[in-house]
């Protein structure tokens, strides 16, 4: 998902594996160091720096008692890399806290949310780079993993298992003393991945890589959208040799993304420590974006809190970043609907709704929190926007109050819930909007129709399902009329 444009900073030598291919180990095995042991490699003379690459995830419910945290999808290790038998040692973790409900990929069936260790569902797995090449005696180097112990106390722990790769990159000189590169840009970008924090009307997010020989601490920027005005930044810092920052480039005003419509955003970096940059080909990188939704008079929030309001946080905040409405969860009330007319000036604003708990407001392996929802109406009642409850971790949510109406997404497929989800004699259907007669039908996983019902939906409404015939299995289902096409997915036990 990242790449690198122009010419790589430094020449590749050699890739080696000090411990082989990528495989699986027992916790156990690890701890005791029966594996990933002590091993001695030989480096390249030539080489002038060299870099150990490691990828771990921790899988399996391994556990004496069957309590959380099970070993070792759940339990947070501490990971250690020996070099030289302890002339250096860098230590790190890898369990994924709030990445996970986070997720682009949401919502997902399972326990998409829940935090991991060293992975996501259908996301990226980090790899942890560690400079080595100073330790480096003649021409070898020592090599020992090492993890936290099992627990003596619960010692079923250990029969878990890593994922684990290793790679040692032995590296030849920077190809240029002077050369700072735009690796990426996460924001203003389209690409799903970062869909979490896209679109955006606040500062740009961009990354910077140090590919000289010398640490990076001052760098010009140049940035703007087509057919837009050009903002310049003077970024002062500190990037070692061959690592990277991420930059967040100041915006006065929401008139910056407006431009000749064609939403492309382009930033440029220039003299680096003050100096000429002698790599030029990977100074520039550019973006299709989105630009939030827009919305003209009377903007009301509705906000129908669950079993817990008090696990939440909701705050509207400006371009700068500075609160300008926000709600005390510890004075709201349970299953209860709570409206907010916005009147704020014209402007650019950004919607944060966090769960603290990673849940959303409707989950369904945490029934005991029950269902709420957030939307957006006008005036006249008529609904803008509809978050899908199943959310994980938050809504980030950008948006402009100005002189037109435009919602790119409404969100209308998300009104209706089904659940429980997973299902096994009863699949019940709740939506709580006015949609009026429509039908409802559940299809199989290949497209066959299994049930079908004629409804008339007002708000408050909900119906129970016989489904107790049906074979275990994913099914989906649409509640549809000429002005909404409502769809889910659950699955029969």
């Amino acid at each position: 998902f990242l790449f690198i444009k122009g010419t790589p900073p430094r020449k590749v030598l050699r890739i080696d594996k000090p411990w082989g291919a990528y495989r699986s180990y027992k916790y156990k095995d690890l701890a005791s160091d029966k594996v990933l042991s002590n091993v001695a490699v030989k480096t390249l003379p030539e080489a002038k720096s060299v870099k150990i690459k490691a990828r771990l995830t921790g899988h399996g419910h391994y556990s004496d008692n069957g309590q959380y945290p099970h070993c070792c999808e759940w339990k947070d290790n501490e990971h250690f890399l020996i070099v030289n038998g302890g002339e250096k040692t860098f230590s790190w973790r890898i369990f994924r806290y709030n990445e996970c409900a986070q997720n682009p990929v949401f919502p997902q069936g399972g326990t998409w949310p829940g935090a991991r260790e060293g992975w996501c569902p259908g996301d990226l797995v980090y790899d942890y780079e560690f400079e080595v090449g100073d330790y480096v005696e003649g021409d070898s180097i020592s090599l020992d993993y090492d993890i936290t112990p099992v627990p003596e106390n619960n010692q079923g722990m250990g029969n878990g298992n890593y994922y684990a790769a290793f790679h040692l990159i032995e590296y030849g000189s920077n190809a240029f003393d002077n050369d700072a590169e735009v690796y990426n840009v996460f924001a203003p970008n389209d690409f799903p991945y970062y869909s979490r924090i896209n679109p955006r009307c606040s500062e740009p997010i961009v990354v910077v890589r140090n590919n000289g020989t010398s640490a990076l601490r001052s760098l010009k920027f140049k940035y703007g959208v087509s057919g837009g005005s050009e903002l310049s930044y003077d970024w002062e810092g500190n990037i070692p040799p061959n690592e990277m920052d991420t930059v967040y480039l100041p915006v006065q005003s929401a008139s910056f993304w407006l431009g000749d419509g064609a939403n492309k955003f382009t930033v440029s970096v220039s003299k680096p420590n003050g100096l000429e940059d002698e790599n030029p080909n990977n100074d520039e990188f550019s973006t299709s974006f989105d630009m939030p939704d827009l919305y003209e008079g009377t903007t009301v929030f509705h906000y129908k809190t669950n079993n817990f309001p008090q696990r939440y946080t909701y705050k509207i905040k400006d371009i700068n970043g500075t609160t300008v409405f926000e709600k005390n969860s510890a004075s709201l009330a349970p299953n209860k609907l709570y409206t907010d007319t916005l009147k704020l000036p014209k402007g650019c604003y950004v919607l944060e709704f966090l769960s603290l708990d990673h849940t959303g407001l409707s989950y369904w392996a945490y029934p005991a929190q029950g269902s709420g929802y957030f939307r957006i109406y006008d005036g006249s009642d008529r609904m803008l926007k509809n978050f899908n409850p199943d959310f994980g971790y938050g809504i980030i949510y950008a948006f402009n109050l100005g002189d037109a109406t435009y919602v790119g997404d409404d969100g209308r497929e998300y009104l209706a819930t089904a659940y429980p989800n997973p299902a096994l004699e009863t699949l019940k259907l709740a939506v709580d909007y006015e949609i009026g007669r429509a039908k409802f039908e559940i299809y199989s996983e290949n497209g066959r129709l299994v049930l079908s019902d004629e409804v008339f939906v007002s708000r408050g409404f909900e119906k129970i399902y016989d489904i107790k015939d049906l074979p275990p299995g994913a099914y989906y289902y649409k509640l549809y009329n000429a002005n909404y096409d409502v769809k889910g997915r659950f699955v029969k036990k």
